[in-house]
């Protein structure tokens, strides 16, 4: 994925710039993984562990392993309860995102209303990602008059963009409605 990608890379820049020595791991979007590379971090005894971990399940070990070790953790974009949270407010950012496109559509030359709202997100990523689209779908709804009767499907990307463009182009080739509306909130 990208943003950890990014977190990673200025994660990487800013330690180097204040001469920090820095332990990074991939956890290949792996739970097994990810606990591995805790372990490893509470037996190099870190001061500080900063992790990306996109599955809520792994949140409540992590913590723990931590918190026993005595060592801070910081959350890069999924709350974990014990863990000091970096992220953004998914709701809100969801809000925007609903709003902006009620008036787009709702703007001359906006298009043929849509029939269908299509929703693509990762469940299995928890709370956080689940209020962004919970956001977008209120934004929504309260922006665009004609949202009420209008269907609606969610798809799991399984956080991959990948994965989540074949099962839209999927959905939308079966779909037989003259106009859909997107929402990606991976």
């Amino acid at each position: 994925l990208a943003f950890p990608r990014a977190v990673t890379a200025s994660v990487t820049r800013c330690a180097a710039a204040r001469a920090v020595e820095l332990l990074a791991f991939d956890n290949r979007a792996s739970r097994v993984q990810t606990l591995r590379n805790a372990e490893r971090m509470v037996r190099e005894k870190v001061d500080l562990a900063i992790v990306f971990q996109a599955e809520s399940s792994t949140g409540p070990e992590l913590a723990t392993r931590f918190n026993e070790a005595g060592i801070p953790l910081i959350s890069i974009d999924m709350a974990i309860a014990g863990a000091f949270y970096f992220g953004a407010d998914n709701y809100q950012a969801g809000l925007t995102a609903g709003r902006a496109m009620a008036r787009a559509l709702l703007e001359p030359g906006g298009g043929p209303a849509p029939e269908e709202l299509i929703l693509v997100g990762t469940p299995r990523f928890g709370s956080l990602p689940a209020a962004r689209l919970q956001g977008f779908v209120s934004g929504f709804q309260k922006h665009y008059p004609r949202a009420g009767g209008m269907a609606t499907a969610t798809l799991d990307s399984r956080g991959s963009f990948e994965v989540g463009l074949r099962l839209l182009r999927a959905r939308m080739r079966a779909a037989r409605r003259r106009g859909i509306a997107v929402c990606v909130s991976d």
